[in-house]
């Protein structure tokens, strides 16, 4: 769990939704740097109105992953967690008790002088238990009222067994937890769930059909280049005009290629703009680009065919492109996008 920010407020989105409406949701999640995409931000507004997770799928890179952190980070919200892999079983969704803080209690109490049985009938209550992360979300929003964030982040990783552990819960807002007592209930037995958010790579059928008709469903398209534009300035606000225009260049001819074995995806264009400006490049030149190399190709062979076509690269950056220029123009608030050629830093003047 990763708990609200001291000293700032936690929003809840109902909330703001039922209250101000779609569009202050949509604005404050933007000031994260997070560019939500229409149709996956207008099913995230159906599943908040009734309740209902939202199960996320798209190619990587599309962001689905960021979208629940950027939630998260405007809302200041509680956030629960779950990275889901093969292997994993219903105690690390939803808890087990702790055999040796009850035993431990059932000696204290048998010291006391209490009746072994009685003993042992007092130790199957919630204090005893250790929440997963999942039927956490549910129990910490129970014992607060605070709204928190359920993200099972590729759920499709979980067998089929360990899904269906789920069913209960995110249909009904509990778990049976065998033994509990006085209720063996856990979770929210009324009123509305933790906000539920799930992301799958798989577009076939690695999710349970059970568990799809339980949630609403949005699918991330790759970002466009429009959009690309919008989150790379959103996100590296302090980039240089020149700077960033060849970078989008750079990323727009680096999808194209079918050489590559892998390509980046946006959060790779993000972290090597942000590092670039970090390090007070102004522009790209030959030593700049063979420095990116570590930011962009993923394999052994990228590698070979990004350093063999670092030329080619340095031709595309500097031929005019009106879209690119004009698109970037109008996220740095310009009328006209710089028309004069960009000035190629030297590799004397500056180093990657």
């Amino acid at each position: 769990m990763i708990r609200p920010k001291p000293g700032k407020p936690v929003l809840d989105p109902r909330l703001i939704l039922a209250e101000e409406g779609a569009v202050a949701l949509k604005e404050l999640i933007a000031t994260t740097g997070y560019v939500p995409q229409e149709k996956p931000f207008a099913a995230f507004v159906k599943a908040l109105r009734t309740g209902t997770p939202l199960i996320t799928e798209g190619l990587g890179g599309s962001g689905k992953t960021a979208f629940a952190e950027a939630v998260a980070e405007a809302c200041n919200l509680p956030f629960f967690s779950l990275p889901c892999m093969p292997g994993m079983t219903g105690e690390v969704l939803l808890g087990k008790f702790n055999t040796e803080m009850q035993h431990a209690a059932i000696r204290r109490a048998i010291d006391q002088g209490v009746a072994p049985t009685k003993a042992s009938r007092t130790v199957w209550t919630a204090d005893y238990y250790e929440f997963g992360e999942v039927l956490g979300a549910y129990a910490y929003m129970a014992r607060t009222g605070v709204t928190t964030l359920l993200l099972l982040d590729e759920i499709d990783k979980l067998d089929a067994q360990c899904q269906f552990h789920l069913l209960q819960l995110l249909a009904r807002g509990y778990a049976d937890i065998p033994k509990l007592q006085p209720d063996n209930r856990l979770g929210i037995v009324q009123g509305l769930p933790p906000i539920v958010y799930l992301t799958s790579n798989n577009m076939a059928s690695g999710v349970n059909g059970l568990l799809r008709s339980r949630s609403l469903y949005a699918w991330f398209d790759a970002p466009k280049l429009e959009e690309t534009v919008r989150i790379l300035r959103a996100r590296v606000p302090d980039a240089p005009y020149p700077l960033f225009v060849q970078l989008v260049k750079l990323a727009e001819q680096y999808r194209s290629e079918s050489a590559f074995v892998q390509k980046p995806e946006l959060r790779d264009w993000i972290r090597l703009l942000a590092h670039l400006v970090a390090d007070g490049i102004p522009a790209l030149n030959e030593r700049v680009l063979a420095g990116c190399a570590s930011f962009l190709a993923k394999t052994q062979d990228d590698w070979a065919n990004y350093h063999a076509k670092i030329f080619r690269f340095l031709g595309v950056i500097e031929a005019p492109d009106a879209t690119i220029e004009t698109l970037s123009a109008r996220e740095f608030g310009m009328l006209e996008p710089i028309r004069e050629p960009l000035h190629l830093v030297s590799a004397s003047e500056t180093a990657a």
